[in-house]
């Protein structure tokens, strides 16, 4: 038997193992240092129109220039402007994407935006602030729309005061109620559990059930505390 040819074949297939253990681990080192070095980077700032006011509720995303190579993996990213058209994007950047130039894209226009990672170290909060002013005017039809939902929740308010005032004037206590008079506050009696005017309870502890006038006042004042706790 050939044991000097199966010890070659060993060592050979052991020398090949070894090899692809190396191979392997330095995929994985690779693959760990480059998430390691990836960092957020923020870009925020204020979207307003051409006389100043807010761009709320729009989409602002992220598009790029045929020659910007890193920028194809920004592509799409997106967020939406707040009712103050302020924007947030953030971005996952490696240490070679430094000095990208990626766009802004809002509403049909671009803004350029170079990442910049030594200026984002020296941001005191760590973000990076690019406040964009479009050319375009609010459009009337989003005013009209805006105008007309707030005539319409206006007529809607009105309508209903209408309604609810006419439903009062309807009936008698309604038309006391308008003309200023206002029905008598009641309070439970802690004793009886009978309704009594506020102003008649203490009188009512007194008669009813032979309370002196100290300990009448302590009992009315524990029964309109409960009132007040309800309101």
């Amino acid at each position: 038997m050939n044991f000097h040819g199966i010890n070659q074949v060993s060592k050979s297939q052991s020398v090949s193992f070894n090899h692809m253990k190396r191979i392997l681990v330095l995929l994985l080192l690779a693959l760990f240092s480059t998430s390691v070095s990836a960092e957020s980077y923020i870009i925020t700032g204020q979207v307003t129109y051409s006389d100043n006011s807010p761009v709320g509720a729009r989409d602002i995303a992220i598009d790029c220039t045929n020659d910007q190579y890193y920028c194809s993996q920004y592509k799409g990213i997106s967020a939406m402007t707040d009712i103050n058209g302020v924007y947030t994007i953030i971005l996952e950047v490696d240490s070679e994407e430094n000095n990208t130039v990626v766009l802004l894209s809002i509403l049909g226009e671009d803004f350029p935006h170079t990442i910049d990672l030594g200026a984002k170290e020296q941001s005191p909060d760590g973000r990076m602030y690019q406040d964009i002013k479009l050319e375009q005017k609010p459009s009337t039809s989003a005013m009209s729309f805006a105008l007309g939902c707030c005539l319409l929740l206006f007529g809607l308010m009105g309508i209903s005061v209408l309604f609810k005032t006419g439903r009062m004037l309807s009936t008698r206590d309604g038309r006391a109620y308008f003309a200023g008079h206002r029905p008598p506050r009641r309070v439970e009696c802690l004793v009886c559990n009978k309704s009594i005017v506020q102003h008649e309870l203490v009188k009512h502890m007194m008669v009813e059930h032979n309370m002196e006038a100290m300990e009448a006042g302590e009992s009315a004042g524990l029964a309109m505390r409960k009132t007040w706790s309800k309101e």
